[in-house]
């Protein structure tokens, strides 16, 4: 459940000297460089903005730091007792000092929950959240043609991707990439920003690493992106999804209404394509005779999406060219993965 987590602690000016010398770094009076020590890949040293003291900042890979340096999966929330012991002897190997506080009392910086969810279908579920709903106030960087999708905006970035392809651009062995066949990672990166926010949501005292790496935060940001992104309902052809519609016993107009904006999304590629043009310009239907025009306001397009997701139905539909007719949702994924029940209620957030 959580992937990375960069956190920082406050150090005095003397020690700061001492760490910074022992770094060879005493002239700049700051430092930042990898860790050099397996599941610490970044260390940092600078001075606190009020200049008085420094601030001692770690990036660090819990999964690499546990199980060594092949080590790619997320570990569970449950596993920060082991971490903090790991830690320590980690840290103290990378500076030669030891007596920092616990793993646990540490602040944090960036937070990155997690999830490996394993399928068949790796590419084509890939392409599927390439058209899923990218939020207003996020750019995209990447396409799922590029074997990963992601989101950024300044307090969040969500990231999906499949995890053997990511290893084999960077060239790692052969071994590893097999054991990540058939793995999709969904990540969400909390930065500084979100974490105040989650801090504000949860009640918490602070920023400690205790209060955040915890199963309540975890699932709150994955299934609250999930539902943001990717919508919930699993994924159906059209015709699969029609046969759905009038199976759920909706009338002719709701199943209309349904189809149509399965073809709108279809047609212009993505849910939020489909949105920006159905709301501004219209969309001309293709191959239906007579041709039909849809026009609708935002809440329209928006309630007909949700009626779909609410009758298990995906907005995005499987291409007629895959010959597959059905896959589960990420959403539905994501349950099996946490077990979740879907009845079960998780902090939704803003």
């Amino acid at each position: 459940m959580v992937h990375t987590f960069e956190i920082y602690t406050y150090i005095s000016s003397l020690r700061a000297g001492l760490l910074l010398d022992e770094l060879e770094a005493s002239k700049a009076m700051r430092f930042v460089g990898p860790g050099n020590v397996n599941g610490i890949t970044r260390l940092s040293i600078f001075p606190r903005g009020d200049k008085f003291g420094y601030i001692l900042k770690v990036i660090v890979n819990p999964a690499k730091l546990l199980f060594g340096y092949d080590a790619f999966e997320t570990v569970d929330v449950d596993s920060l007792p082991e971490l903090a012991t790991a830690f320590g002897s980690a840290l103290s190997e990378a500076l030669g000092y030891e007596d920092f506080p616990d793993l646990p009392d540490w602040l944090v910086h960036r937070i990155d929950f997690a999830v490996d969810v394993y399928t068949e279908h790796p590419r084509e579920y890939l392409l599927l959240f390439d058209k899923g709903d990218k939020p207003k106030s996020y750019k995209e960087r990447y396409s799922g043609r590029d074997g990963s999708c992601y989101w950024e905006c300044k307090s969040t970035t969500a990231n999906v991707y499949y995890k053997a392809d990511q290893m084999a651009r960077e060239g790692k062995s052969q071994d590893l990439i097999e054991r990540a066949k058939n793995l999709i990672r969904f990540e969400v990166q909390c930065k500084s920003p979100k974490v105040t926010y989650l801090r504000k949501k949860f009640g918490l005292e602070g920023r400690r690493l205790s209060e955040l790496f915890t199963r309540d935060c975890a699932e709150a940001v994955l299934t609250t992106y999930c539902r943001r992104v990717f919508k919930t309902g699993d994924y159906y052809s059209r015709t699969e999804a029609g046969k759905r519609l009038k199976a759920l016993g909706l009338s002719t107009r709701q199943q209309r209404a349904c189809d149509n904006i399965l073809r709108a999304i279809a047609q212009t590629r993505s849910i939020s394509a489909a949105r920006q043009k159905i709301t501004t310009e219209g969309i001309m239907v293709k191959n239906t005779i007579p041709v039909i025009q849809l026009n609708y306001s935002v809440k329209q397009f928006g309630r007909n999406c949700k009626k779909l997701s609410d009758s298990g139905i995906n907005p995005v539909t499987i291409p007629r060219d895959w010959n597959i007719d059905y896959l589960p949702g990420i959403y539905s994924l994501l349950h099996d993965r946490l077990g979740i029940s879907f009845d079960s209620t998780t902090t939704k957030l803003a």
